[in-house]
């Protein structure tokens, strides 16, 4: 009996994406947006994972009473020191600058920081950017040091970052599974692209006429403002129509498996 009813549904499932596809013709709108905003959730969890991540390890090297006093001091060795000693994972760039904006130490690639966003540490504010450096793009938080007594005089600044993309030419042959976008791509299986802000103006360039072929995602740095642009494709028919007959194919080996076992 049991046999039976599964040897039904083996033929049947072969029916199921014309079905579906015939379904869809009416509500192909409504199912496409639907996608486009799982698509979205994703992304944009991905992407906080990412900011979360360097903001709590900014929170906890800006906090540290040991740092407060080796940046004021402006201790390089020490700093290196009190840097291994914390060992934070090889996924994170640092550095730190005194008041002066000197380089005191750090870990990792150099993140070639402007003066004037610099800066706009020292006056006290902490803030989010994605740059470009060479090959690599990067998210990077910007929080300032405080004095661990005089709590509203600032010492220094502290920088963490995480890897965001790393240039096609060099990813393949180099840097495999690393940044933001890769996991992106293994959630999605699509490769988004990601335009950054300008660090100094905020401007955003980019060509309108892309949006035709691609939905924007718009990333916010941890001061809530627009940093950057993902796009990713829109989802097309073509490829839900693959989903779906993948997914038959799935069922249909499972149920085919099932039936060889009962039979024999």
């Amino acid at each position: 009996m049991i046999a039976c009813f599964i040897f039904i549904w083996i033929i049947l499932i072969q029916f199921v994406p014309a079905i579906l596809s015939s379904d869809i013709d009416k509500n192909w709108e409504a199912v496409s947006n639907d996608k486009i905003r799982q698509q979205k959730e994703i992304i944009i969890f991905h992407y906080n994972t990412y900011l979360s991540d360097i903001s709590r390890l900014s929170e906890r090297l800006s906090a540290s009473a040991d740092i407060q006093k080796l940046v004021q001091k402006s201790d390089s060795k020490k700093l290196f020191e009190e840097l291994i000693q914390i060992n934070p994972d090889d996924k994170y760039q640092i550095e730190i600058y005194n008041t002066r904006l000197e380089l005191l130490a750090f870990k990792g690639r150099k993140l070639d920081s402007d003066i004037y966003t610099l800066q706009r540490a020292l006056n006290g504010q902490k803030f989010t950017v994605l740059k470009e450096i060479g090959f690599y793009t990067f998210l990077l938080d910007y929080s300032p040091v405080y004095d661990n007594k005089e709590t509203s005089k600032i010492t220094g600044i502290i920088l963490t970052s995480r890897l965001i993309d790393i240039k096609y030419q060099i990813s393949n042959k180099f840097f495999q599974n690393s940044g933001l976008l890769y996991d992106i791509k293994s959630s999605l299986d699509f490769i988004p692209v990601i335009i950054p802000a300008n660090v100094i103006t905020g401007k955003i360039n980019f060509d309108s006429a892309s949006l035709s072929e691609n939905v924007e995602v718009e990333l916010n740095g941890i001061d809530g403002k627009v940093i950057g642009l993902l796009l990713f494709p829109k989802y097309s028919r073509m490829i839900h129509d693959k989903n779906i007959s993948s997914l038959a194919v799935k069922i249909k080996s499972v149920l085919v498996f099932a039936f060889t076992v009962i039979i024999f």
